[in-house]
């Protein structure tokens, strides 16, 4: 059985992980909150059943049917919130003014910040929930 600290730590160290992602993104605040708060949540709650369920023996050397499932709750948060209707093309970025620059300001990777780039905290929500629940859990 995992202890309440040490989910509660994997949960908060995966949430400020894709924070920071989603704010190098340059992700909207509100975006951001959600991204992270729905990380952390879904790790939590994840590990929770995961204990309830008995899902912590090891299947592989030091991984558990505990540790993968927090690749897909660590992903999932972010995943949806770029997904979001309110998350559309117009209001998903903050925008970097660029002095001297004529016309509107464009954003902190220049007019082609392509849609991969509302993936990556997705992406870093799984990795760093799996790799850090492997290491701490």
């Amino acid at each position: 059985m995992i202890s309440t600290g040490q989910i509660l730590a994997a949960a908060i160290v995966t949430g400020i992980a894709v924070a920071v992602a989603a704010a190098l993104m340059r992700w909207a605040p509100a975006a951001l909150a959600a991204g992270a708060f729905s990380s952390f949540a879904l790790i939590a709650v994840w590990r929770w059943i995961s204990n309830l369920l008995g899902l912590n023996g090891d299947f592989l050397p030091a991984i558990s049917i505990g540790d993968t499932g927090c690749l897909i709750a660590g992903a999932l948060g972010p995943a949806s919130v770029a997904r979001l209707p309110w998350f559309n093309h117009g209001t998903r970025r903050l925008p970097a003014v660029v002095e001297g620059a004529p016309g509107s300001a464009v954003s902190g990777r220049g007019t082609n910040a392509d849609a991969w780039s509302d993936w990556v905290p997705a992406v870093v929500g799984g990795v760093v929930g799996f790799v850090i629940n492997v290491v701490i859990l």
